[in-house]
């Protein structure tokens, strides 16, 4: 009888000495990344989903980044000059790059007549570039807005209401309408306790939340409308701004190497031969870079990824929405393979979505191409840089 009480403390104790080292460890965890909310340097946000702690720098791959007051990565907003905006994810606000690096510090030295905001953060998705927008523009003096597209994930994230189980917004389609049904993101939602969970992430069960929260996604058409709508929202709310807006589509390296297949059909181009040759030899550049990532193995040096079609039809989507809904866009792939341009010192170093401060320039000079400045005006030059910008 004494054995067996001794057997059922000793499994009362162990059980409780678990549970709070369970606690302990959730605890800790939670406050350790309270500051790294789906992204290094960002907080919960009970609209976006997160956004950048105001007034803070952190650093990414040895890289500074300092953030404002209003939690972007740009000065003070000056409300007696006329602004640049520009709006997106990673790619757009510049990870793993140094404040004086970005496409934003390189337009602002290019556009000195103009300030230069970025309103990128991490993560975000198109239906978070719109309600950024919506929710600051009133504080600005918008000339013009440039919305760059990350196409490797833009259509992906934007059709989920979560970033890898972090809670963020999500349009619905209502007939002809479509509303933000999670208008208000819970820090402590079933989502977001699962998806941080220090226990959860130990058991490998991070596809847990997935499992047993509600979550709301879109697949197919729908993922499309959503896409349609949401752009359209943009376009309509630029416009109420009198100001001019770009999309830049930048994509992934992958990209390029599925450009450069001779077996994609140059027909129909103004220059077929041309068309053909530029393939090729992107095709040829990218082999040869794989060629030397095999013999010569660093940590500099990005790796050829099985599925790499998948990044081009996703590019190749969001091309197409914009074409259907006359947007104005400049597609990286199409002007860069026509420039024969060696792409591989536009990314940073071994990452393949990512562009490197080399990437920046040229997406600024891109990104001048195509405007006309007349005052504190600013058009997009559509005679000139017809090759460019695709309104159809």
């Amino acid at each position: 009888m004494k054995f067996k009480k001794e057997i059922l403390l000793l499994l009362i104790s162990s059980s409780i000495a678990i549970t709070f080292s369970v606690a302990l460890g959730e605890i800790y965890v939670w406050f350790k990344n309270k500051s790294n909310w789906a992204t290094n340097g960002a907080r919960h946000d009970r609209e976006l989903g997160w956004s950048l702690t105001p007034n803070n720098t952190f650093e990414t791959h040895g890289r500074i980044s300092t953030i404002n007051s209003l939690g972007f990565r740009s000065p003070e907003i000056d409300s007696s000059r006329k602004h640049v905006i520009i709006v997106g994810d990673s790619v757009a606000f510049g990870l793993g790059l140094g404040d004086r690096e970005t496409l934003s510090h390189y337009l602002a030295n290019q556009l000195k007549e103009f300030q230069v905001l970025n309103f990128s953060v991490p993560g975000y998705s198109v239906d978070q570039y719109y309600l950024t927008l919506k929710k600051h523009i009133n504080k600005t003096n918008p000339a013009l807005i440039v919305v760059v597209i990350f196409t490797g994930n833009d259509i992906q994230e934007t059709r989920k209401d979560n970033l890898f189980g972090i809670g963020k917004p999500w349009f619905e389609i209502k007939g002809s309408s479509m509303k933000v049904i999670n208008n208000s993101l819970p820090k402590y939602s079933c989502t977001n306790l699962l998806s941080r969970s220090w226990t959860i992430g130990v058991l490998g069960l991070k596809n847990l939340a997935g499992k047993i929260c509600k979550n709301n996604e879109y697949d197919g058409i729908n993922a499309i409308l959503q896409m349609e709508k949401i752009l359209l929202k943009i376009d309509k709310l630029v416009s109420s701004k009198n100001a001019s807006l770009l999309f830049i589509l930048s994509p992934t390296i992958y990209d390029y190497y599925q450009e450069g297949f001779n077996n994609w059909n140059c027909s129909s181009a103004e220059n077929p031969v041309d068309c053909s040759t530029a393939r090729k030899n992107m095709q040829k550049l990218l082999l040869t870079k794989v060629k030397n990532i095999r013999e010569n193995p660093t940590k500099d040096s990005f790796k050829i990824a099985d599925g790499m079609q998948a990044f081009r039809d996703m590019s190749l989507l969001i091309k197409n929405i914009l074409k259907k809904l006359r947007l104005p866009h400049v597609d990286m792939v199409t002007l860069n393979t026509k420039l024969r341009r060696d792409v591989i010192n536009d990314y940073n170093g071994a990452d393949p979505f990512h562009l490197s401060s080399t990437g920046n320039l040229h997406l600024t000079e891109v990104t001048i191409a195509s405007v006309k400045i007349n005052g504190e005006q600013i058009s997009l030059e559509h005679d000139r840089l017809n090759s460019l910008i695709t309104v159809q």
